[in-house]
């Protein structure tokens, strides 16, 4: 498992088809790592879990699949002090 940090995006997809819905991205600080956030056994559309962090900097642990899919093992809102 590794570590990644950013800010989850949640965005409408595929609409008019039958996986149309939510699907919660990772986008890191610099915009330079996208991943498409899921968690094992789950469809990634309309996930609550992941959707509950939305536009939230967040520390997340998991494991990149296929470059641009990043299997969620948890999820830790980051705490920005001002």
């Amino acid at each position: 498992m590794e570590s990644y940090t950013g800010v989850i995006l949640v965005k409408k997809r595929n609409t008019g088809s039958r996986s149309e819905g939510c699907y919660a991205y990772l986008v890191s600080e610099r915009m330079d790592l996208i991943y498409q956030l899921y968690r094992k056994d789950k469809f990634p559309a309309n996930d609550g879990y992941l959707m509950s962090f939305d536009r939230k900097e967040v520390k997340v642990l998991g494991e990149v699949q296929q470059e641009t899919w990043l299997m969620v093992e948890t999820i830790e809102e980051l705490r920005i002090e001002n």
